[in-house]
């Protein structure tokens, strides 16, 4: 199982200095190396996406910089590379955040190159951090090797991402954890995960509102069905990084990967219902708060239009305020239409 906690992460400098530096500027790291067993989703012999039992590599979190921009990379290298090492080119390496909902980054497992470093960091100086981050380990990297990698018969993959919180943010939160697989094939692994069934029947009892969280207790019912296909697509990458715990690794070998999707997904929506009823909350208190100014404005012989302008104005998105609304604008112009 591959997890890095955020509590981890050791800042070489004082409170002080942390507040008063740009995140670029922050030297962190975690242990110089640790060994880890990352999961690794496939196929069986029956074409179905499964957990296939996990992969020894070494993790470390390196300072690397080009030019005046310098940030914290996370890399992964097969462990003792090139001695019987599983991994592959083909192999991608899956970071999904924990807990789920963070979102997931993939990137490929890339060999060396033997070429003076200024001549592998030349493609990348002109470009600003974001995009040389994007450029080097990004989804559509235009880097063939590693650049620091020096050895062509050796593997690593490494992640670049302003979404990683190696930097200011770490101090702020320290329940989130990074959660490492790996995977052949991941687009491939996506489309059947997304045309199986079972995640098929998630998403219909979703829509239905009939999906039970823990304890079968029904998490309610989203009420857009993109919202519902993001949580679901996120859900399916999430898992294919494989599962949190020691134990979920020994339970999950060898069974189908939905099962893990079907957990990520229920926390999701549980997650979004969640927030849905806060976002319902709020807009009925807005309303609410418009009410007088309706009543007034309706008995001064404001028209329909302008008072559902006023009501669009606290950004109806929910069914309860829509009906809410409904209901105030009704009462004021049949009160304003009243004789005195």
């Amino acid at each position: 199982m591959g997890i890095i906690r955020t509590e981890e992460v050791a800042f070489h400098a004082t409170d002080a200095e942390i507040d008063a530096a740009a995140p670029s500027n922050l030297v962190a790291s975690i242990p110089a190396h640790r060994v880890a067993w990352l999961m690794r989703a496939g196929l069986d012999d029956d074409g179905v996406p499964v957990f296939l039992g996990e992969e020894k590599v070494d993790l470390y979190c390196v300072p690397r910089s080009i030019g005046e921009h310098s940030w914290l990379r996370l890399e992964v290298q097969p462990h003792g590379q090139g001695r019987g090492a599983k991994l592959s080119e083909k192999d991608e390496l899956l970071v999904a955040r924990y807990p789920w909902g963070e979102g997931c980054l993939r990137t490929r497992f890339r060999g060396g190159c033997n070429r003076s470093l200024d001549e592998r960091l030349a493609p990348f100086l002109d470009l600003d951090l974001k995009a040389m981050m994007a450029a080097i380990d990004g989804p559509n990297s235009i880097a063939k090797h590693d650049p620091w990698l020096t050895r062509s018969d050796a593997l690593r993959a490494g992640v670049s991402s302003e979404s990683m919180a190696f930097d200011l943010e770490s101090r702020h939160l320290r329940r989130l954890r990074y959660v490492l697989g790996v995977c052949a094939g991941v687009d491939q692994l996506i489309t059947k995960l997304a045309r199986s069934e079972a995640v098929g029947r998630l998403k219909e009892l979703a829509r239905r509102g009939k999906l039970e969280g823990p304890g079968r207790r029904r998490l309610g019912r989203l009420q857009d069905p993109q919202v519902i296909e993001e949580l679901m697509d996120l859900a399916i990458l999430s898992s294919l990084a494989g599962p949190v715990s020691d134990e979920d690794c020994r339970r999950l070998t060898g069974k189908p990967i939905h099962y893990l999707t079907e957990d990520i997904f229920v926390a999701l929506v549980e997650d979004e219902v969640k927030l849905a009823r806060k976002r319902a909350s709020a807009q009925t208190k807005a309303l609410e708060s418009l009410a007088p100014s309706l009543a007034s404005a309706a008995r001064g012989g404001l028209d329909r239009d302008r008072s559902l302008e006023m009501i669009e104005e606290v950004l109806l998105r929910d069914a309860k305020a829509r009906r809410r609304a409904a209901e105030i604008l009704l009462d004021h112009h049949a009160e304003a239409a009243r004789p005195d």
